[in-house]
Order: structure tokens, then sequence, then C-alpha cells
């Protein structure tokens, strides 16, 4: 058992006890029944990581978060919604107020399990960075004033050009949204995986599963300081949009697009690039195994041709034979050795135009493997 403390927080007893099983081997828990008994003990228990039910008498779970991001003595501790309500609203003002992760009633232990130890990893990382980050932020907010908002759009577009990877593309983006004081998650949707990246540390799953759910919701998608720039490829989440100084919000969201319409052409092409790769790769492959057959019906056809003139010789010889036990002119017989060999000759020939008919596919296959390796 480690020394880190939960606190659970559900009034439902079946809850409770399910999750004392799952964690009490491993952790320190302890429970409370309403939100107002979690406040009590709140910054007498020091928890490191709250369990919170929604769904509560007198003070709800969204208050109780509220009173935690607010005035606790531990705002930073990871907050994990665990209730039964599952709609993206709910789920939408769970992150709003500071949540970290959701878990849908009924859960399997497992991701439970599996998302506290991210939580904990998680705000490690966090405590690590959050100093450095304010820092960077400080400095940012000082460079704008000496830096106009087109020439970090114009940068961005110039660097993202000779982007080759999805991540080198987020980091350009970071870049150039920190330049603007931003604090920002991101989501890539390629044709066949998704991408998550965060400016500070790793993207909570609470973010990744929202921007996730309004992609289709428009171009922005507001939720207080937390604004969603979607695109088709892209969606970015920006945390700390000041929201409070209008003019400042309005070159914000006036600028987000051009950037992200830049980075959603570069994830295309990026695509494109990848997709065009593979059809050379398969071309490629098709040429080889034609080739292949093509071996395979030359040897075939030089073993028919050899047959064939191994039983045109037989024929020969056997009529030879045949002629000169029979009574037959001389005149005849002339004739018809005459006949095999004329059949024999245009057999010949047959296979010379085959061979020639080889000749034009092998050239062909060249030209094509040429055009494929382009």
């Amino acid at each position: 058992m480690t020394d880190k403390k939960i606190l659970v927080v559900d009034d439902e007893k079946t809850n409770v006890t399910i999750m004392y099983e799952l964690l009490e081997d491993d952790y320190v828990v302890k429970s409370v029944a309403s939100g107002n008994a979690a406040i009590d003990i709140f910054n007498e228990y020091h928890p490191d990581i709250v369990l919170l039910d929604i769904a509560m008498p007198e003070m709800d779970g969204y208050e109780v978060c509220e009173w935690i991001r607010g005035k606790s003595n531990h705002i930073h501790v990871p907050v994990i919604f665990v209730s039964a309500k599952d709609s993206l609203e709910e789920k939408l003002k769970g992150y709003q107020i500071g949540g970290d992760d959701y878990v849908t009633k009924p859960f399997e232990g497992v991701e439970l399990l599996a998302k506290i130890k991210v939580a904990f990893e998680k705000a490690v990382m966090i405590d690590e960075l959050e100093e450095g980050y304010s820092n960077a932020c400080s400095a940012a907010m000082e460079a704008m004033t000496g830096v106009g908002n087109s020439g970090v759009i114009i940068r961005f577009l110039d660097n993202c050009i000779d982007c080759e990877d999805f991540s080198d593309i987020a980091k350009e983006l970071f870049k150039a949204t920190n330049e603007f004081g931003l604090h920002c998650a991101l989501q890539i949707r390629s044709k066949s995986d998704e991408f998550n990246f965060s400016s500070v540390g790793e993207s909570k799953p609470l973010e990744e599963e929202l921007m996730r759910r309004v992609h289709t919701k428009g171009r922005f998608f507001d939720s207080g300081q937390r604004t969603f720039t979607n695109f088709e490829n892209i969606t970015m989440l920006v945390k700390n949009m000041p929201i409070d100084n209008q003019a400042s919000h309005g070159r914000i969201k006036d600028n987000l697009p051009h950037l992200l319409k830049g980075a959603d052409a570069r994830i295309r092409a990026i695509e494109n690039e990848k997709s065009r790769k593979q059809k050379r790769i398969a071309i490629k492959k098709a040429i080889e195994d034609t080739r292949g057959s093509l071996q395979k019906a030359q040897s075939l056809f030089n073993e028919i041709k050899e047959g064939n003139n191994n039983i045109m010789e037989g024929l020969i010889r056997e009529m030879d034979a045949e002629l000169l036990s029979l009574d037959v002119g001389v005149d005849k017989e002339c004739y018809l050795m005459g006949l095999l060999q004329k059949n024999r000759e245009e057999m010949e020939e047959s296979y010379g135009s085959g061979e020639q008919l080889e000749q034009i596919f092998k050239n062909i296959l060249e030209k094509m493997f040429e055009i494929a390796s382009e």
C-alpha cells in the first residue's frame, strides 16, 4: 500500500463499498456521503485525489469541485467525476469547472484503477511544469507587444510547410499559440487514427473526449474560458481565453482559424503523401508479381516449344520411314515431306511472334516500374 490518499464522495453505499474493495489494498481511502461533509474534512485530510459523484442532496458534485478549485488549500488536486450522467453537456460542465477525468457508472474496476494511476502521474508532471509554464506565459505575453499577429501566422505557415508528421505540426502550433499567451490542447484526426497533444505535459482524458465530441459543433464551441476551434482534421482547445478582455479575445478568435486552416491543409498533404507512397509500393509489388508470372510463362513456353519441335522431328522421321516401305512415287513423297517441312516452319514463326509479344510485355513492365519509382 502507498501513502496516497483518496477521498470518495458518494451518497450511494453500494458504490462506496465497491470502491473500498477496489482501492483499499493500494491506497488510503476515506469516504463521505455528501458534498458538505467533503468540504468539512478536505483541508484536514489533504487527499491526493478525489472520486466525486455528481447527483447528491444539498450540494452536488459540481459545487464541490468548484469549491476545491476556488477555495480549498489544494486547488490542483485531481478530481475524477464518477457518475451515471453521460451526456456531452454533463461532461463539458464537469470539465469546465475543473474536472480531470470522468468515469461513467456502472464502471469497470480496471478502468477506474487505470484512470486513477494516470491522474497521479499527470499530477506529478503538472506540479513540475506549473512554475515553468507560468514563467513562459509571462514571457510570451511580453513578447506579444513586439510581435504582430500577422508575423506569428506567417512564421507558422512557413514552418508548417516543412512539417513531416503530426507531432511537428503540433510543436509549431504550440510555438505560435504560446506567443499569444495561450495554454492549449490539440487533437489531430487522420484517416485511421487520432493523435492528442498538449502545450504543457499530456492532455487530460476528459479534454480528449470533449474535443472528440465537439469537432462537429461548428467552427467555434465556447465554454467559459475554454474555446474549441474545429476544422475537418484538427481541433484545438484553448483553456485560458481572455474573456475579460474583449479586444484580445476577438483578436485571438480572428487569428486561430488562420493557424488551424494552414495546419489542416498540411495534415491533408501528409495523409495524401502517405497514401501515394502506399500506392506506389502496391504498384511495385504488382509489377514484381507480374514479372514473376511472365518468367514462369516463358519457362512453360520454352518447354512447350521444345516438346513440339521434338514431336515434329519424330513425325518427320516416322513419315520418312513409312514412305520407304510404301509404293509411293517420288513426286508424292517429295510433296508430303515438303508439306511437313512447311508446317514446321510455320510453327516456328508462331513461336517467334510469341517471343515478340513477351518482349512487348517486358518493355511495358519496365516503363511502369520506372513511373512507380519516381
